[in-house]
Order: C-alpha cells, then sequence, then structure tokens
C-alpha cells in the first residue's frame, strides 16, 4: 500500500475514532464545545496575528541561512518556504521540503542556487529550528522532560544495534560500490555541503538563529493568548514543553496536516502543565485550525505576489528561470 493510501487509511480511521469518543464521552465532547465557544474573537484574531508574524519569521528564518554568495531576495525565500509549507499539510513525508528545494532553485536573481545546495540549505534550516529550540529548553530548564515523560526517546539498545547493522552494510557498500558511483556521490555530498557553509558563517547563522527564536516565541505567544483567554494562565515554560511533546508526536506524519496527532500531543503537553483535558483539546484544536489558516493564506497572498511567469534566465539582471516566479504583481 502507498505511504498516499496509509495517510488517508490512517485519517479515516482517526476520525472515526473521534467520532466514537465523542459519541461514547458526551460529557467531555459538551466541555469541547463549550471550550471552544468561549474564545473571545478578539483571543482568535490576535492568536491568528501572531501566527502570521511566526510562519514569516520561519521564512525568514531559511533565507537568512541561505549562502551569502547566492544572494537570493527575501520575498521570493518566503514565497518558496510558505509553498513548501503548506503542501507539507496534504503531501506525504514532508514532501513540501523537496518543493521547497525545487522552487529555491527557481528563484530569480544575479546568481542561481543548484539542486543539492538548496537542498543543503534547507537541512541548514531545519538544523537551525531544531537548534533553536534545543536552546529554548536549555534557558527554560526542561531537563525535566526525561522524568515527565514527554519526550519521544529511543532506547540506548536499538540505537546500539542500529549502529552495529549500518557501519558494516555502509563498509560493504562502499567496498562493493563501482567507482564512479563512489566519485559522484563525493561530488553531491560536496555540493550539499556546499549549502551548509552559512553554518559556519557567524553573521548569518546569528541572524537565522534570531529569527528561528522568534518564531518559536510567536508560537508560544499564541497558544498563550488562547489559553489565557479560557481563565488558565500559563508560563512560557509551560508552554514550551507542550510545544515540544507536539513537535515530538508530529515529527513523522502519519495523517494528512497531523490531523488528530497535533491535537492529541498539544493537549496532552497542556494537560500536563494542568489544564484540564477539554479546554486543552479546545486550545490545541483552535491553534492547529490558526496555523493552518495562517499557512494557507500566507502561501495564497505569496503565490500571487510572486506568480509562475516563463522567460529566459539573464545574468546581471533580475532573470526569471522557466516556470520561475516572476516578480512580485
Amino acid at each position: 500500500m502507498s505511504r498516499n493510501r496509509l495517510a488517508i487509511l490512517f485519517t479515516a480511521i482517526l476520525i472515526g475514532t473521534i467520532a466514537v469518543v465523542g459519541a461514547t464521552h458526551r460529557d467531555l465532547a459538551h466541555e469541547f464545545w463549550s471550550a471552544v465557544a468561549a474564545f473571545p474573537l478578539a483571543a482568535v484574531a490576535a492568536a491568528l496575528f501572531i501566527v502570521f508574524g511566526q510562519v514569516a519569521a520561519q521564512s525568514l528564518r531559511l533565507w537568512a541561512i541561505v549562502p551569502g554568495d547566492v544572494a537570493l531576495p527575501p520575498g521570493w525565500v518566503a514565497a518558496a518556504f510558505m509553498a513548501g509549507e503548506c503542501a507539507n499539510i496534504v503531501a506525504p513525508v514532508r514532501a513540501g521540503d523537496a518543493l521547497k528545494v525545487v522552487l529555491l532553485t527557481r528563484v530569480p536573481g544575479p546568481t542561481q542556487i543548484g539542486t543539492l545546495r538548496a537542498a543543503g540549505a534547507v537541512l541548514a534550516d531545519k538544523l537551525v529550528d531544531l537548534g533553536s529550540l534545543v536552546l529554548l529548553c536549555l534557558v527554560a530548564g526542561l531537563s525535566t522532560l526525561i522524568w515527565t515523560g514527554g519526550s519521544a526517546r529511543v532506547p540506548g539498545s536499538l540505537v546500539v544495534i542500529g549502529i552495529a547493522i549500518a557501519v558494516p552494510l555502509a563498509w560493504v557498500g562502499l567496498r562493493l560500490a563501482p567507482a564512479r558511483w563512489i566519485t559522484t556521490a563525493k561530488v553531491g555530498l560536496a555540493e550539499l555541503s556546499r549549502g551548509l557553509t552559512a553554518l559556519r558563517d557567524p553573521v548569518r547563522l546569528a541572524g537565522s538563529l534570531s529569527f528561528s527564536l522568534a518564531a518559536w516565541g510567536a508560537e508560544v505567544l499564541a497558544i498563550r493568548v488562547l489559553a489565557g483567554s479560557l481563565g488558565f494562565p500559563m508560563s512560557a515554560s509551560q508552554l514550551l514543553f507542550a510545544l515540544v511533546v507536539m513537535n515530538a508526536g508530529t515529527s513523522v506524519p502519519v495523517a494528512a496536516a497531523n490531523a488528530g496527532v497535533y491535537e492529541a500531543t498539544l493537549a496532552y503537553g497542556l494537560h500536563r502543565s494542568g489544564v484540564p483535558v477539554a479546554p486543552a483539546l479546545a486550545i490545541a484544536t483552535t491553534h492547529h485550525l490558526i496555523e493552518l489558516a495562517a499557512i494557507s493564506l500566507s502561501t495564497l497572498i505569496l503565490t500571487l505576489a510572486y506568480r509562475p511567469h516563463r522567460g529566459e534566465v539573464t545574468r546581471g539582471r533580475t532573470p526569471c528561470a522557466s516556470n520561475a516566479p516572476s516578480g512580485p504583481s
């Protein structure tokens, strides 16, 4: 069975499970809908505005970590980033990240970026994103994730077994592979590493890290606004804990838009921080809908501003690769 069908099947099963739970736990369902209806419109609007700032910071995080000698315009990078994020909502196994790579290679400018180098830049963006979250956890003192059970951990024995299997297989593969394959792989890895060069640039790394911290801060603030509007003031550490749990749970996409998984993991994190189950589910569901709305609207706006245009790439002026976006309309 294909991954697309598995995702659709899992989503259908999840929706059916939610329906059954709602039918058999009517009190919980009633509390959930009451909490959803209790959200002030101003709080929802404020959270949406904050999430728009979050996605803007995320797109600038990618722009800042692109190698400096490429000089891609921030608006175009933002358009590529948001298109990829929107594709990740519906595409399996985060295929939207591959779309980001393709679109980055088509961004017009005095210099172009190759596919492998663009893949390196997207990988660098992921590393900065993860690194900034780890930094925030260290600052917030969330080492307690280990004993609270909020972290998703792989048993140490499985790691050892995996390494013991992978290393010999890699060695045998290198010994048996034709020389031309190894040469091609070396060239590809060298080009991929060129996309990671901004990680060694203190200025670009600091800029990307700053945007990443701003994005995480905006997400924390949006959830705090929603929780506070229902009468559950939460500390930054509690909110960050809930985000860590949610990101761990959704790191492997198993359903379209992570529907159900997103809500369950975020609600679990909020509940462990003292929010009752029904309001926690209401906060998680509303936040997820706001995230999806912000990503979709941002993608639509940027697509209209930087819509595809056929043209020839010319050096020394604003070029447009075939099927690449054109300038703002």
